[in-house]
């Protein structure tokens, strides 16, 4: 049993269009991709929980103004970030803050976003650290579409820090490894739905450093539906390639079919899946074992109450 978050959200305060949340856990993610996210196509990610451009979790307060009909709001929020505290580390707990601000248009059949945001350690702030200055970030999100066609995309930059303008500015290190960009195509083609999807994640991300950077994703989900839509299926194929990975093996290649159904009110899902690069480093490493690991099955229930 996992404790994720939990809010209270006060509506309308004074009469106005004011809205003010009190949270803890993971309250939202920042440039949050429609499709391309979380377990189902990143299994082993848990830690670093890819939902979206940057992940608010700690304790916070946020406030969200609404103008215009509701197309014209302002998101901030002011939280303890605890992104920072890895299982072993309980030092961190307290001693990071952050506040980030969103500001965005939303009509029917678009919206626009901009975000920004600045983290610092201030009960026990470190002059050798990258936070000596604090850390910045900053990112767009765009969505146009209607319900045949949408196009989605965030870009967006987590660790703007001492370190990271040393590193750029001496050639030790390329932006596109502080670079999020996520783009979506969704379209519905008779009884189909089509996503392709491309992802690079940074180095740095929900402040956790990656032991490969800038991966470069991209994918394609294939679902059939049914006029009711109690059965549907179809399948996930995903090519990921580790820029400057170390590792013996720099790509992924899976296959995934899928299918689900709905009984009772309750969501059965199964997919199985094979990483096709796993066979290729069996071969390289002469052992055949290897090539099981390839092999990943995810069963889920979903029920709404």
């Amino acid at each position: 049993l996992i404790f994720n978050n939990a809010s209270v959200t006060a509506r309308d305060l004074f009469n106005s269009m004011l809205e003010l949340s009190i949270w803890t856990g993971s309250y939202k993610y920042l440039g949050s991709g429609n499709i391309y996210k979380g377990y189902l196509f990143f299994p082993k990610t848990d830690t670093l929980d890819i939902q979206g451009f940057y992940r608010l979790r700690g304790t916070g307060v946020s406030a969200n103004v609404r103008l215009w009909e509701d197309k014209f709001r302002i998101k901030l929020h002011l939280y303890n970030n605890t992104n920072f505290i890895l299982p072993t580390d309980t030092f961190a707990k307290l001693n990071f803050f952050s506040f980030d601000n969103e500001i965005g248009l939303y009509l029917d059949y678009l919206y626009l976003e901009l975000f920004y945001g600045f983290t610092k350690d201030i009960m026990y702030p470190n002059k050798n650290t990258d936070l000596e200055y604090g850390r910045g970030k900053i990112g767009f999100t765009f969505w146009v579409g209607n319900k045949d066609i949408e196009f989605f995309t965030t870009i967006g930059i987590p660790d703007l820090d001492k370190e990271t303008f040393s590193q750029v500015s001496t050639g030790g290190r390329n932006l596109f490894d502080s670079l999020y960009l996520i783009a979506e195509l969704k379209f519905n083609l008779y009884i189909t739905k089509n996503i392709i999807s491309f992802l690079t994640t940074p180095a740095l991300y929900n402040e956790v450093a990656k032991t490969t950077q800038s991966d470069f994703n991209v994918n394609y989900k294939l679902l059939i539906s049914s006029p009711d839509k109690l059965m549907n299926g179809g399948t996930h194929i995903n090519f990921t390639y580790h820029i400057m990975s170390d590792a013996t093996q720099s790509w992924n290649f899976t296959v995934a079919p899928y299918f689900s159904i709905v009984l009772s009110g309750v969501e059965w899902f199964l997919s199985t899946g094979y990483d096709f690069s796993k066979v290729l480093e069996a071969q390289t490493k002469a052992n055949d074992l290897i090539s099981l690991e390839g092999l990943h099955i995810i069963f889920g229930v979903t029920s709404n109450f």
